[in-house]
């Protein structure tokens, strides 16, 4: 597989804050051939820096909502990102609205 979308994440400084697999590539994988329409609503769940999430709104064009139990992580993707790549993504903190993340889940499906 050819990783036209995924490819322009793998600089050095993004590369250095991921762990395991790349989730650029996975994440292209999984959306290969997906048919969800432009401006669709999806949930980065587990969003962890919010790498990923940027993805989904730029080059899917999804609204998307960065969810992870520390959302100070997800504010670090502003400074990892050249100011061209930065989208609106909403953040959320699942601590902060004090919910389980079973919780959470089960008012949001």
């Amino acid at each position: 597989m050819e990783y036209t979308k995924s490819q322009k994440y793998n600089t050095p400084e993004l590369m250095a804050k991921i762990m395991g697999p790349n989730p650029f590539k996975l994440q292209e994988e999984m959306l290969q051939n997906h048919e969800i329409p432009d401006g669709s609503s999806v949930c980065d769940l587990g969003s962890g820096q919010g790498l990923t999430s940027v993805m989904l709104a730029k080059d899917y064009g999804f609204k998307v909502y960065a969810a992870d139990l520390k959302c100070l992580k997800i504010k670090s993707w502003r400074v990892l990102l050249p100011k061209e790549w930065i989208v609106s993504i909403t953040l959320i903190s699942v601590r902060k609205i004090g919910l389980s993340l079973n919780e959470w889940q089960m008012r949001n499906l």
